[in-house]
C-alpha cells in the first residue's frame, strides 16, 4: 500500500526532490520507502 501511495504521489509531483517543499507526510513516506528498500519501486529519485 505504501509503494502504491509513493507512486501516485511521484506520478503527481508530490515527493521529496520534485517538489520544494514537500508537504511532511510524503517526507514520511519517502522515508520509510527508502528504510524499506522499495523507494526504487516509487520511481521518485
Amino acid at each position: 500500500m505504501l509503494v502504491r501511495l509513493g507512486q501516485t504521489a511521484a506520478a503527481l509531483g508530490k515527493m521529496p526532490g520534485q517538489c520544494n517543499p514537500a508537504a511532511e507526510a510524503y517526507g514520511e513516506a519517502h522515508r520509510a520507502l527508502d528504510q524499506l528498500g522499495r523507494l526504487g519501486d516509487v520511481g521518485c529519485c
